[in-house]
Order: structure tokens, then C-alpha cells, then sequence
């Protein structure tokens, strides 16, 4: 409902005598979309498994990770937790 009265470009009184939708119920429900607009998307965790440093490094890499989706992420220096979570709040990989 909510994104068919932003679609539709009438006011808020216009919209609810056309759909039959009382004017505090759409308040209600423009207001909680607008709020929900606002929240924080929740971040999920993923247990990552090490594998055995290799006996002499085949890359130039200091540290690789690579998730079971397909996302990878390598450094040539390695990183603190801190800078790791902020590389991946960031969005930049």
C-alpha cells in the first residue's frame, strides 16, 4: 500500500477517499515504512575455517580470506580485526 500511494503521486486524503483506505491507517503505515527505512541492516556472522599456513607461500599475499560465497578478500599485510571489519562495513570489497 505504502509504495502504491508513492506511486501514485495523489495526496493522502486523494489517495485514501480513492482505495477506500481510512487516512489514519495510511498515516500509520507511511510513518512505520519511514522508520523502517531508517533501521540498521542487521549484520550476520559467518564462522570462517583456517586452512594450515603452507611451509613456504606460493602468493605475495600476508593474508587471504574467502568465504563460501565466493567472496574473497586478500591483503599483502596483514590486518586487525578492527581494520578487517571496517574494509568489509565499508563495501570497498
Amino acid at each position: 500500500m505504502v509504495e502504491q500511494f508513492r506511486q501514485s503521486g495523489l495526496t493522502r486524503a486523494a489517495f485514501s477517499r480513492q482505495y477506500g483506505v481510512p487516512l489514519p491507517t495510511l498515516g500509520y503505515w507511511l510513518t512505520k515504512a519511514k522508520h523502517a527505512r531508517n533501521l540498521p541492516v542487521p549484520m550476520t556472522f559467518t564462522e570462517i575455517k583456517l586452512a594450515a599456513p603452507e611451509a613456504s607461500p606460493s602468493n605475495d599475499w600476508a593474508m587471504e580470506i574467502v568465504a563460501p560465497f565466493g567472496l574473497m578478500i586478500r591483503c599483502r599485510e596483514e590486518l586487525t580485526v578492527h581494520d578487517l571489519v571496517r574494509l568489509i562495513r565499508s563495501g570497498r570489497c
